[in-house]
């Protein structure tokens, strides 16, 4: 967090600026649990896999081994011609060199046929599985990639580590180290205390491409770009915009610990900035209160102040609660507005009936999982292709775009890839949306991307409600 992922103003985790980062501020609970677990320990989990090596039957496992056990073929994707100067890559990019005259080793986890990459992600911790969506999202792209460009890029396949940053700076800082001696780049990372790594990857000049960088150490960093780009000065107005109907009946809720006390504050003054008047309520929730009984009392205050929109900067099990406790008290807004973390199923399923009675919604800046969008789909079937049951995420798109870029700069440095190369051309980077699905992002500048779309609970479902039809609204950012 503020470390904050400003969407557009994740933090992290990605977690609400205004539409802040990946969407998503890790969630302050999440985070807040973390820092009340003391943020300790240093030990790294990590493990070395490389996706089919051809398109065909058999699903990749576990291990360094480039084949599997057979299974159930899936439908190939779209698949790159083959030539004898190393093929063609996504979106036609092309190679002149072959695993046998491609420059061989040219950098730290470069050979002649594979490149080594990092994901560093919040798996174990007092929130386990925080991002293994990110880590999930990174292996079904390694394992699509190979799959679809048998010449991979320049003759290299690629070959994915990973480690367990463990929800903690510390084992952030270890894994980074790590994977500074052994891979090329770290690429589609999601981590909640990814400021531990940020001395490293600057004395080893690593090539940094996570879904989204959540703390301002990491987003100072010059060799890290996040596919979703993320500014702690700079915010969107599309959410303020979004609601202005309601801005003399506004209230802000957020959870008072760590990160999230600053994202909160700070967030309330972009709001006031961009209305012009002030909210009516704000409340700094101790984690102790963020219960469906506890929260009753700060619903009690904004039904007495007569508060038609409420902004809520937490995690979506809190929120869930806190819809609760509005449903209860017969307090029902135009608006319960929350980050992208809210926007899963399980929301949907712990807040029950209450999640439409008191108007849910969410902000995000990446495509709806269930929109007719090419690169969704993708991502999506890869999952499954790769025998990932789990629930297609934010997160997991973030990381999938982080990925894609990796591979469209690789190509574009082409056989004598280096770092000092590939982040070179990272900077060059802007209006990034992997075939659309984000908004436009700022990789080079690191500046907020300003888009954002709008989704809404009916029916146990994520509904977009706003921009019709595909695509994002578009707004000016606010400096904070």
């Amino acid at each position: 967090m503020r470390s904050r992922r400003r969407l557009a103003p994740l933090a992290l985790l990605c977690a609400a600026f205004l539409i802040a980062g990946c969407g998503a501020r890790l969630s302050p609970k999440q985070r807040a649990l973390a820092i009340q677990a003391g943020g300790a320990g240093s030990g790294v989990a990590t493990q070395t896999t490389q996706g089919p090596t051809a398109t065909g039957p058999g699903t990749t496992g576990s291990g360094t081994a480039t084949g599997g056990t057979a299974g159930t073929k899936g439908t190939a994707g779209s698949k790159g011609t083959t030539t004898t100067t190393g093929g063609a890559g996504p979106k036609g990019a092309t190679c002149s060199a072959t695993a046998s005259n491609n420059g061989g080793k040219t950098d730290v986890g470069v050979t002649a046929t594979s490149i080594n990459l990092a994901n560093i992600s919040d798996i174990s911790g007092p929130v386990p599985g925080l991002f293994k969506s990110a880590r999930e999202a990174s292996q079904a792209y390694v394992n699509y990639f190979n799959a679809t460009y048998p010449q991979g890029i320049c003759g290299r396949k690629l070959v994915l580590d990973t480690y367990d940053s463990r929800t903690n700076s510390t084992s952030n800082g270890s894994a980074t180290k790590q994977a500074c001696g052994k891979d090329f780049a770290i690429t589609g990372s999601q981590s909640a205390f990814d400021d531990g790594g940020a001395s490293a990857v600057n004395q080893c000049k690593d090539v940094d491409i996570p879904a989204a960088a959540v703390t301002a150490q990491r987003q100072a960093s010059p060799y890290t770009h996040a596919a979703l780009s993320t500014d702690v000065h700079h915010i969107s107005d599309v959410t303020p915009k979004f609601v202005e109907s309601e801005k003399n009946s506004a209230a802000f809720l957020y959870i008072d610990a760590g990160a999230s006390s600053q994202n909160g504050a700070h967030d309330i003054q972009a709001y006031q900035k961009v209305w012009g008047t002030k909210f009516a309520y704000t409340a700094a929730i101790p984690i102790q209160n963020a219960t469906t009984q506890g929260f009753g009392p700060y619903v009690q205050q904004m039904k007495s102040k007569h508060v038609t929109f409420v902004q809520w900067l937490g995690a979506y099990q809190e929120a869930a609660s806190l819809a609760q406790a509005m449903d209860q008290a017969s307090f029902y807004p135009k608006y319960l507005l929350m980050d992208p973390t809210a926007y899963n199923s399980a929301y949907l399923q712990q807040a029950g009936a209450a999640a439409d009675k008191v108007h849910s919604y969410v902000y995000s800046p990446a495509a709806p999982l269930d929109a007719n969008i090419a690169e969704v789909q993708l991502y999506k079937s890869w999952l499954q292709r790769s025998g990932i049951s789990s629930e297609p995420t934010f997160f997991g798109q973030c990381s999938w775009s982080a990925m894609q870029l990796f591979v469209e700069m690789a190509f574009k440095v082409g056989p004598h890839l280096t770092r000092a190369a590939m982040n070179a051309q990272l900077k060059k980077v802007d209006n990034w949306t992997d075939n659309d699905m984000t908004s436009k992002q700022h990789v080079g500048s690191k500046l907020t991307g300003e888009g954002a779309l709008f989704l809404k609970s009916q029916s146990g479902k994520w509904i977009k409600t706003a921009p019709p039809g595909d695509g994002y609204i578009y707004g000016k950012l606010v400096a904070t």
